[in-house]
């Protein structure tokens, strides 16, 4: 396919975005998504470089609910389901990509 668009006289800019981005969405929205959930959940390395309290993430002040002898549950949930959104609408925009990328895998040609 890239070589019947060289022979057309696409270049390699257009060759790549209208013939071989196309072909490689369900693959990049996989990868997406699954990035995107392993950096809204990065628990170690933002405990340990956020210290101070106005640059702290969501996932971070949830930690801070809970305290040795106390735990503040109203907020700590209400926390948690905000944390969640994001995540959420994330997967649901791109699971049509994601299952045809993992149903792609699956059938032998």
């Amino acid at each position: 396919m890239e070589e019947s668009a060289s022979i057309d006289g696409a270049g390699p800019f257009y060759t790549f975005f209208r013939i071989v981005f196309p072909l490689l969405m369900p693959v990049t929205a996989t990868v997406a998504a699954l990035h995107v959930m392993w950096l809204w959940n990065d628990f170690n390395i933002s405990v340990i470089l956020l210290q101070r309290d106005e640059v702290r993430t969501l996932t971070i002040k949830q930690y801070y609910f809970f305290g040795e002898h106390t735990a503040d549950y109203g907020p700590a949930f209400a926390a948690s389901i905000l944390c969640m959104i994001p995540v959420l609408v994330v997967f649901v925009l791109m699971q049509k990509y994601i299952v045809a990328g993992i149903s792609a895998g699956a059938v032998k040609s």
